[in-house]
């Protein structure tokens, strides 16, 4: 299977948004004009197709016990429906993004990436798999966070797609929210968006929004400025009613309420006073945003002097900002980039550690820093890929034994025959009239000889004994030939190339080629190592062969030569390694087993560090960029 296509997370990209989130863009419009989830399935599989430059992709989501799938197999794509299929399985099974990379029979590197799709609550609904042109190991890590991070979009899109025939108002305003969050790069630009727009819509002084930090409320926009200043004191004051809103879970406010009237909207709480009599005694509201009981942002909002907020307007906020719940955290997630991600999942699974009665986690925490003990100070076996071609160590040229026209062939290039099995015939008709006519002679001078003798005309008989001495020997000569006529299979093997089927009828002269023979027992396997391993391989190392017909099958193998230079194939330059199996036994190779077949050999470069083993080709990489700046 070859796939040739540029590498999509090294090549440039025109577009001024970044991939994820057009992509988020792309599969919301079609959430929107999709007839159903079945539908939008369909397309979403296409999106991700085009995002990865693919010929191939699956996506598969699962809903109300009932799933939804769709696939994009461009044309010629055929072969990678089952590859593409375990992954989807696998990575349905294990939750979690599974990237693999396949090396083509062209020389290039593809990569097999599947991420498992969440909702809006982070929880695996389905999964999707692609193929994607990759350069190596390094950058499979990154097409791996790309994909999670489409995978992030998709579930968002699916979000859309349910909010598309919504049964209310307020599903409808969800998905509107939504599909004006994707519009933004970045939290950031979001959330200065929102509170200025939320500062005119509203008629307020002030609207200011937090995000949680480490159980903290981090203020992350300021209607009005371009900037946040934690440290001055009008931002401590407001974070601190933030997190006292935050803390409790509900809206909170401070104002001066006129004791005549019934409708008294302030809290009493401390930290909202705190910031009111901060800003003169201005009224001022703190709203958190909750998905589920989690706090994903809390809303502060201050109104210029004399003005009150009513019961109707904090409900009428809280209603204004709701949505905003399920729509941050969706861009939260898809705006992390590959260290923020992998951050947050740390610390998760740190906190979850440390949490009481987490005994089943505090043994996973363990056996995390003995997995990263062994990474920095373990060793493990080197084992060098090598693309591997079946080649015979010994070639036999079976030819015309004499010239006569060729009468039948028996076989075909490619079978495999046993000694003494029959090849082609030739024509012996005229031979045989030939050695028939020999053996004529042969009896009439054996007939005159004896009459000579009994003559006693013993000149007579010697002459007619020399006549029929030669006549024998002509007529050995025509039996020979005509066994030779038939040619067969000199032992065990594979006939390699030859077809000489079109020219049955034809007069071949002598030694004209007919088949190239491999007997069984000559095979030898060419290494193409990688020329930056060259320095690791060397006779007599041990190696595995695993052909690309039959992957599960494993052929033990011995490096008998290493060549002394590099020559290129498949546009990579490579060292030339011969080997033999090493185990085949008497039995010999299994009779599958031809010359000119595929696969891959890994060669035993014995121990090495684990560490250098995982990043030794990145720190190799590092070091040519370091010595082209000098």
């Amino acid at each position: 299977m070859t796939l040739k296509t540029d590498d999509t997370t090294e090549s440039p990209r025109s577009e001024e948004r970044p991939p994820r989130t057009r992509a988020l863009n792309e599969l919301l419009s079609m959430a929107r004009l999709a007839p159903s989830k079945d539908a939008f399935v369909n397309h979403a599989a296409r999106t991700i197709a085009e995002h990865f430059a693919s010929p191939a992709a699956f996506v598969n989501v699962v809903s109300n016990a009932r799933d939804s799938t769709g696939q994009h197999v461009a044309p010629g794509a055929e072969a990678w429906l089952k590859p593409l299929d375990d992954l989807l399985v696998n990575t349905l099974a294990e939750r979690r993004t599974l990237a693999r990379l396949y090396y083509t029979k062209s020389g290039d590197f593809v990569a097999l990436v599947g991420a498992p799709i969440p909702n809006e609550e982070g929880r695996p609904i389905g999964a999707f798999a692609s193929v994607t042109a990759c350069a190596n190991q390094s950058v499979l890590e990154a097409v791996a966070a790309e994909a999670d991070a489409v995978a992030i979009a998709v579930g968002s899109a699916l979000v859309a797609c349910t909010a598309r025939t919504p049964t209310n108002a307020e599903d409808t305003q969800l998905a509107q929210t939504i599909q004006r969050t994707s519009a933004y790069e970045n939290l950031n630009e979001f959330a200065f968006a929102l509170t200025n727009n939320l500062r005119n819509r509203l008629g307020a002084e002030t609207v200011v929004l937090g995000l949680p930090k480490r159980g903290r409320i981090r203020l992350a926009a300021i209607s009005g400025l371009d900037d946040v200043k934690p440290r001055s004191p009008g931002t401590a004051v407001m974070s601190q009613a933030l997190e006292e809103a935050a803390d409790l879970g509900r809206t909170v406010c401070a104002q001066r309420d006129d004791a005549w009237n019934e409708n008294i909207c302030s809290t009493g709480h401390k930290l909202q006073r705190a910031w009111s009599d901060a800003v003169g005694g201005a009224a001022v509201l703190s709203v958190p945003l909750l998905a589920g009981e989690d706090v994903v942002a809390v809303v502060g909002i201050r109104n210029g002097a004399n003005r009150h907020f009513r019961p109707e307007d904090i409900e009428e906020t809280e209603k204004l900002l709701s949505p905003f719940a399920a729509a941050i955290p969706v861009l939260t997630r898809a705006s992390r980039g590959l260290l923020k991600h992998a951050a947050d999942n740390t610390s998760s699974v740190v906190r979850a550690g440390l949490a009481p009665r987490a005994i089943g986690r505090k043994l996973a925490a363990a056996a995390g820093v003995a997995l990263f003990a062994w990474f920095w100070f373990g060793t493990t076996t080197y084992r060098v890929p090598a693309a591997t071609t079946l080649a015979a160590a010994q070639t036999t040229r079976l030819s015309a034994p004499f010239e006569a026209e060729l009468s039948e062939v028996l076989v075909t290039p490619g079978q495999r025959v046993s000694q003494g099995d029959p090849i082609v015939v030739f024509d012996t008709e005229t031979t045989r009239l030939q050695a028939g006519e020999a053996r004529a002679e042969l009896r009439a001078h054996t007939i005159e000889a004896d009459r000579a003798l009994s003559e006693g005309d013993h000149s007579a008989a010697a002459l007619s004994r020399a006549r029929a001495d030669l006549a024998s020997a002509r007529l050995a000569r025509f039996e020979r030939t005509i066994e030779s006529a038939i040619v067969r299979a000199p032992a065990d093997g594979v006939l390699l190339s030859g077809d000489t089927r079109h020219r049955t009828g034809e007069m071949l002269p002598l030694g004209e080629p007919l088949f190239d023979f491999a007997p069984d027992v000559a095979l030898r396997w060419e290494l193409s190592v990688p020329e930056h391993a060259a320095d690791e391989v060397v006779a007599g190392m041990q190696a595995s062969f695993s052909p690309s017909a039959r992957p599960e099958h494993e052929e033990r193998l011995v490096v008998r030569s290493v060549a002394p230079s590099a020559e290129v194939r498949g546009g990579a330059a490579v060292i030339i390694a011969e080997a033999e199996a090493s185990d085949l036994g008497s039995g010999g190779a299994p009779e599958w087993l031809r010359p000119g077949m595929q696969g891959v050999a890994r060669i035993d470069a014995g121990p090495k560090p684990v560490w250098w083993v995982a990043l030794h080709r990145i720190t190799d990489a590092l070091h040519m960029t370091f010595n082209k700046w000098r």
